[in-house]
């Protein structure tokens, strides 16, 4: 049991830091649309095309992630490192 435990540390490992990564991503996103929603916050202070533009590059690196295969909990080539999206 412990030499099959040793055998998956590196892939565990592997799944925990993108499941941290997704999670981390998931927050930033989160949080920013509610900054710039909240009523008390940004929201009256933000033109409403900004706003819009704001929310699409939100968008942006969450749908390079799921293209990668993040949703999947794993990539389709393998290797995240290089992903790149046009702000």
């Amino acid at each position: 049991m412990v030499k099959e435990a040793e055998e998956f540390a590196e892939e565990d490992g592997k799944v925990k830091e993108r499941a941290d990564a997704r999670n981390s991503l998931e927050t930033y996103i989160y949080n920013m649309k509610t900054t710039i929603n909240d009523e008390d916050g940004l929201e009256d202070k933000i033109e409403s095309h900004d706003k819009e533009t704001m929310e699409t590059v939100l968008r942006k690196p969450w749908n390079v992630y799921e293209k990668s295969g993040g949703s999947s909990g794993s990539s389709s080539n393998g290797d995240d490192s290089n992903i790149d999206y046009e702000l």
